[in-house]
């Protein structure tokens, strides 16, 4: 070993020659040989820009050379903004490039967000992840959560229930229903109500909610759109729901079909209660004209069932209650070819509050009071 070091110092204590060395202390090459039997070391200086570091054509922002060649070796010059190591708390190494190992700015984990070069805390209104049924992303985010989420098509935000719910539409099904409840008003806008709402028009009183598939609510006129009137001039079967059993009449509840079935059976003058409903709209709701349909057995039957509170809600929008069997109500179910069900306190009473009723009775009680799906 002294040998060694003895030589080593000869050859001038390195392995690199002086002026290598004063370039950037890049490394020489060291070869070793067994010669007699004695392991002998032996450092070459290399001459090899590449293998000494000087990898670059040139350095646009100022470099070295290499002092064998034409080569550069470049250093890394970073912006002041590159400063972040990205290892504090809750911090993740993003994916954008580094220099130098650090970063512009950090990743953080779920719950924070990257703030005054920190992961800080995201309030507590960014909960949802927006990843539920017609959800999407919303445009307020904070560690990968959202203040709200956007909604798909015929759907909204509801704030209160945290998801996304169906857009009521005046006569059609959406399943808006399902947050409503009987007796509640219906507003112009397809939203339910205890009370009147600033900015809102009650259109109607909901009288039936299905607890099936459709999803399907039904709202009545607070007050008949026509009294005095006939359920037809002819006396047929239309086509419609027909019993002259009481309890298989409550459980008919097809609204839209019925009114078709009687509709394409004649005009306004062979059917002038079923067309009644037809061509009313009220002023605050004009699109739902053709859309108001006589209801049916059952939910005349669903009616009768909550009267108490369709009548206090009635009461709220100066309609006019349903008391002392002032009104037979015409449904779309038909009893036979010459009677249909109608709303009855007194004789139905024992049958669901429904009665069969003759179809050309012109008695004031016959009346018209049309309902709106929702």
């Amino acid at each position: 070993m002294r040998k060694f070091e003895k030589k080593n110092k000869q050859a001038g204590g390195g392995c690199v020659t002086g002026t290598a060395k004063a370039a950037f202390g890049m490394l020489g090459v060291l070869f070793l040989s067994s010669v007699s039997g004695n392991a002998l070391a032996q450092c070459v200086a290399t001459t090899d820009c590449a293998a000494l570091g000087y990898n670059k054509s040139s350095c646009p922002d100022g470099g070295v050379k290499c002092p064998f060649g034409n080569a550069y070796y470049c250093p890394e010059r970073c912006e002041a903004s590159y400063q972040y190591t990205c290892t504090g708390a809750n911090e993740v190494k993003p994916s954008s490039a580094a220099c130098s190992n650090r970063y512009e700015k950090c990743d953080c984990n779920s719950g924070y967000e990257w703030n005054s070069g920190a992961c800080k805390q995201c309030a507590s209104n960014y909960k949802y992840t927006c990843t539920g049924s017609n959800e999407s992303a919303g445009a307020d985010s904070c560690g990968g959560k959202y203040s709200a989420c956007q909604c798909a098509a015929n759907y909204e935000w509801n704030a209160t229930s945290g998801k996304c719910e169906s857009v009521a539409v005046l006569g059609v099904c959406t399943g808006k229903a399902q947050s409503c409840s009987v007796g509640q008003i219906l507003n112009n806008d397809g939203s339910c109500s205890n009370s009147v709402v600033s900015g809102k028009t009650p259109i109607g009183v909901v009288v039936y909610i299905s607890g099936g598939t459709d999803k399907c609510g039904y709202a009545m006129t607070a007050s008949p759109i026509a009294t005095s009137i006939i359920w037809s001039t002819e006396y047929v079967n239309t086509g419609a729901f027909q019993s002259p059993n009481w309890q298989e009449a409550i459980k008919d509840f097809d609204v839209s079909g019925n009114m078709t079935k009687i509709i394409q059976s004649g005009n306004s003058s062979t059917y002038p209660a079923a067309y009644a409903a037809l061509n009313y709209a009220p002023s605050a709701a004009p699109t739902s004209k053709g859309k108001w349909m006589l209801p049916t057995a059952g939910i005349l039957n669903s009616l009768y069932t909550n009267l108490n509170a369709v009548n206090n809600t009635i009461s709220k929008l100066g309609g006019t209650q349903l008391t002392g069997d002032n009104e037979h109500i015409w449904s779309s179910s038909e009893y036979s070819y010459g009677y249909a069900w109608v709303f009855c306190t007194y004789g139905g009473a024992g049958w669901g509050g429904v009665y069969d009723y003759y179809k050309g009775n012109l008695s004031s009680h016959g009346v018209v009071r049309p309902v709106l799906a929702f």
